[in-house]
């Protein structure tokens, strides 16, 4: 058994090594990843109890209407004022938090205690790669991680193409970036209202979920598929009485789309109803600058932060070769010879850095405000991404002096309460690799407690590192 190739197996493809996870490895580190490939797809445990998007979409429409219906009524005299500000600010508190909070610690608990971390941690890149955030758009906020359960990881064992489609129609990504009130100008209710086109959805997928910036796109592309889009929406009070689907969901209104074909990179789209913006995505995901864009990407998350242009080409022909077969793609990634070098390494982000933590010291449930409260300190809570592009996958964000004194700040805090419980000298040999790390674990054999020890080895360079 190969200790320093099992830790990077555990480590740079996982979410870190718990306790054992490096001898179960066995002689094969590899294999181990790609065994792991079978099941994706699939939802953990911890989240099925969880509700439909639509369905905590809609509880949040229902609550909109009541204070819409509130606020006419005490317009016409006929319900008492009341401080509205307050009204929402209380409902947001009491209702949507504790229930938003109950859902990210069971999407940690995941990271933390998962016997299949290479899936885990792709869930967490496509998730990343198709972001939506609870901080832009309220009224996600409670379907954030049902949109991930729903889009990304039950669709992580077919093709790209699969997963692109699933995430483009799902009502959480169409309301974070407002196609579901994008009208066609020249549709039945367009011509009515006088109300045009929305662009935000058709220039993302454009520049971030495929082509990439340099894809090849022009803005008459943008414009000519956010034509396409149109009347892909999500069923609310406006849109029932166009649809027999339930609040909440997909659907497409036919009197809100922009009729007429259309053209979006040198081909020409029939108006087919919902099946032109399908074939537009089709020919997306098997686009040569997608297959290119994608492999960058995972390239740079998997091996480096400048991506070696070898190792991007070898994705992307598998990717062209295998029409964006995901299980295939990830098998090329976890057998690139050059993620498996000792001197490519990455910086944790802080979620990683705190899953990876909590994993190597097997503690008893950690309070979710606590976890929360961490990643909010460090700038990475769940789901509130500064931007339709994701979080950072670079170092230079992450590795501010600011930003690595507040990780040493946890991991001496952390440290300090978990001391008692743990033998920081064997955590240290499980949880870095002593072939590189043989000065840190002497450190935390030589500190003077156990608590200082294991406030060592979480605030040390090597553990900051993956």
């Amino acid at each position: 058994m190969n200790r320093s190739q099992n830790y990077r197996a555990s480590s740079h493809f996982g979410l870190g090594p718990r306790s054992g996870e490096i001898e179960a490895i066995g002689d094969d580190p590899r294999g181990w990843l790609l065994a792991q490939l079978k099941h994706a797809g699939s939802v953990p445990k911890q989240l099925q109890g969880l509700r439909s998007s639509s369905e905590y979409l809609k509880h949040l429409q229902d609550f909109y209407r009541e204070r819409r219906q509130m606020q006419r009524a005490i317009q016409a005299g006929k319900a008492p004022g009341e401080d509205e500000v307050e009204n929402v600010r209380r409902f947001f508190r009491d209702d949507i938090r504790p229930q938003v909070m109950s859902q990210i610690s069971a999407r940690m608990q995941v990271a933390i205690t998962t016997e299949t971390p290479f899936v885990e941690r792709l869930v967490h890149f496509w998730s990343n790669h198709f972001t939506v955030s609870l901080a832009k758009q309220r009224l996600i906020s409670l379907a954030c991680v049902a949109y991930e359960n729903e889009a990304i990881r039950a669709h992580l064992n077919g093709h790209f193409a699969e997963l692109l489609l699933a995430v483009e129609t799902h009502p959480v990504m169409l309301i974070y970036l407002d196609n579901q009130q994008s009208i066609g100008p020249d549709s039945v209710i367009g011509r009515r209202r006088r109300r045009g086109l929305n662009e935000n959805l058709a220039r993302e997928i454009l520049e971030l979920h495929t082509l990439g910036v340099d894809g090849g796109y022009t803005q008459d592309d943008v414009t000519a598929f956010a034509r396409v889009i149109t009347g892909w929406t999500v069923v609310n009070d406006r849109i029932r009485r166009f649809t027999d689907a339930k609040p909440g969901e997909f659907v497409f209104v036919d009197a809100m789309h922009e009729p007429g074909k259309q053209r979006v990179l040198d081909k020409t789209y029939a108006d087919s109803g919902v099946g032109q913006g399908v074939s537009v995505l089709r020919d997306l995901a098997l686009h040569p600058s997608t297959a290119n864009f994608v492999a960058t990407k995972l390239v740079r998350h998997f091996v480096a932060d400048d991506p070696p242009p070898k190792a991007v080409r070898k994705i992307a022909d598998v990717f062209l070769k295998t029409q964006g077969h995901l299980p295939s793609v990830h098998a090329a990634v976890a057998q690139l010879d050059l993620a498996w070098a000792s001197d490519e390494r990455k910086l944790k982000t802080p979620n990683e850095y705190v899953a990876s933590a909590l994993r190597g010291l097997d503690l008893p449930r950690v309070p979710t405000e606590r976890i929360l409260g961490s990643l909010a300190l460090m700038n990475q809570s769940p789901f509130t991404a500064p931007s339709p592009a994701g979080w950072s996958d670079y170092a230079e964000h992450w590795g501010s002096p600011n930003a690595l004194l507040q990780r040493i700040e946890w991991g001496v805090q952390l440290g300090e309460r978990a001391g008692g419980f743990v033998r920081p000298s064997a955590l240290a040999r499980n949880m870095l690799d002593e072939s590189r790390s043989a000065d840190v674990v002497l450190a935390v054999d030589r500190a003077a407690s156990a608590s200082q020890g294991l406030g060592i080895l979480l605030a040390s360079p090597d553990f900051q590192r993956r």
